[in-house]
């Protein structure tokens, strides 16, 4: 899946039309990325590793709840002049327990 593609899926999957936030898409797009790489390689990252196919539609996923964070989505507590806001558990970390990390041998 290419990244315009990726950046379509995950405005389709926030409600959002992509033409106008597509610049705010894509940031969000490549940050789920490297939330992706980062549980994928805990330790020590191959450089040039990108998101691998098989965690796309993961990757579309995350940038929408990333995209729907920015307002009130998932707010349970809200306190007007002070400005606390709590959320509740971010379901990204739910999403990305589906990534298997990659583990190799210490010598």
């Amino acid at each position: 899946m290419t990244r315009e593609e990726k950046i379509a899926r995950a405005a389709i999957l926030s409600g959002e039309d992509a033409a106008e936030k597509e610049e705010l898409f894509a940031l969000y797009v490549d940050i789920a990325g490297e939330m992706i790489l980062g549980r994928l390689y805990p330790v020590r990252r191959p450089e040039g590793a990108e998101t691998p196919d098989a965690y796309a539609f993961l990757q579309c996923q995350l940038a929408s709840e990333l995209f729907l964070r920015r307002g009130d989505e998932g707010e349970v507590i809200h306190i007007e002049n002070g400005i606390h806001r709590h959320y509740e558990s971010a379901q990204s970390d739910e999403l990305l327990k589906a990534v298997t990390p990659y583990a190799g041998v210490i010598a």
